[in-house]
């Protein structure tokens, strides 16, 4: 189940690098230069594109580095560090949605032309495709990593008895 969680926490940072480097229509469509465009044409990435890069692959190394180790420690960092993500897209995203009223750049990020695998309603402002996929992508290694987190725990515990 480790391997399965680390495997996991790879596609979620492989997607997440896809979004950033590569325009890609509607599905993920944002204000600025994407890095792979903005690299040919001679321009150095922006800081937040570096950032966001940098971050999310941070757990997949950790995640991959606890299932070769079999540590424990390694990976519940690592799962820490995606359920604080998740919240971040569940406030941002989430909670706007589910109870109206959210910030005030989702009523100008609803006017863009992006893709929505939900419906959006009377100040209600849907989470794009690109999110929404991010947010179960997220919960999904969640899942999987405590699962496997807690398989560790027991293989260990009856390995004492």
């Amino acid at each position: 189940m480790l391997r399965r969680c680390a495997w996991l926490q790879w596609i979620l940072t492989a997607y997440v690098w896809l979004m950033v480097a590569a325009p890609l229509g509607q599905w993920n469509l944002r204000g600025g230069t994407y890095l792979l465009p903005g690299l040919l044409h001679g321009h150095w990435p922006s800081d937040r594109d570096v950032a966001v890069t940098a971050l999310v692959a941070v757990p997949a190394l950790m995640f991959w580095a606890a299932y070769k180790r079999r540590g424990f420690i390694l990976a519940s960092i690592a799962l820490a560090m995606d359920a604080a993500w998740l919240g971040v897209e569940i406030k941002i995203w989430w909670i706007p949605y589910a109870f109206g009223e959210g910030y005030g750049w989702q009523r100008v990020y609803a006017q863009w032309p992006t893709t929505r695998i939900l419906p959006s309603f009377v100040g209600h402002f849907a989470p794009d495709g690109m999110h929404t996929v991010t947010g179960v992508l997220l919960l999904v290694v969640l899942c999987t990593g405590i699962t496997a987190l807690l398989g560790l725990r027991l293989a260990r515990r009856r390995a004492t008895i």
